[in-house]
């Protein structure tokens, strides 16, 4: 089954995201992830965690639970907002785990650092490791 160049553009990957269930995107993260760990030999035992926020240019009249008004580090108050965490490999800084959310919860009030760690469970689970969880703070 040969694929055709026009297959393969930016529009036939917006045609086809509807078909893309947020549990079959869960999936494929998993076995994503799994396969990382595997293949490159990702060391768990420590794991690194930062979360941080950016501005979207998103118009105001868009309903989205992701796009909120927050306090915003580049000051662009005029704009919505969305948060995003990250969990990576100390060793190479291997995205390992994210997790987005709304731009108006407090980043230090967040419960993203206990959801990444509950999800980590559940997708590391079979791996041994003593992770520790640090917190990158901001001069903002």
């Amino acid at each position: 089954m040969a694929i055709k160049p026009k297959q393969l553009t930016s529009q036939a990957f917006w045609n086809h995201m509807d078909r893309l269930t947020q549990p079959i995107l869960i999936n494929i993260e998993n076995d994503l992830l799994v396969k990382i760990i595997d293949e490159f030999k990702i060391d768990l035992n420590c794991l690194l965690y930062d979360a941080t926020n950016f501005y979207t240019y998103i118009n105001t009249k868009t309903e989205s639970q992701l796009a909120q008004r927050g306090h915003n580090k580049q000051k662009r108050n005029d704009l919505r907002q969305v948060s995003l965490g990250l969990m990576t490999s100390a060793d190479f800084h291997v995205p390992l785990l994210h997790m987005v959310y709304g731009g108006n919860i407090i980043t230090m009030q967040n419960s993203s650092a206990l959801l990444l760690r509950q999800r980590s469970g559940q997708r590391m689970g079979s791996y041994k490791s003593n992770t520790v969880w640090i917190r990158k703070l901001s001069a903002d």
